[in-house]
């Protein structure tokens, strides 16, 4: 699957796609030609892109950025 991510390229969006990398069944395996992030996904059925969402918003919000 692709997730479109919101965070520029920059240290803390190193650090959201290792966190990402965390979720189970989960692994960013680098960028498309969009810029979306292709996700290795053991389970399709599992909703994986709300998941990453949520935990980039979470990121974004605890270091003080805005989207």
């Amino acid at each position: 699957m692709t997730y479109p991510i919101r965070m520029r390229p920059s240290p803390a969006r190193s650090a959201f796609l290792s966190m990402a990398s965390l979720l189970p069944g989960t692994l960013p395996t680098g960028l498309d030609e969009t810029g979306a992030v292709v996700v290795h996904c053991l389970d399709t059925e599992q909703p994986v892109a709300a998941q990453m969402a949520a935990e980039e918003a979470l990121l974004i919000r605890a270091l003080g950025a805005e989207l």
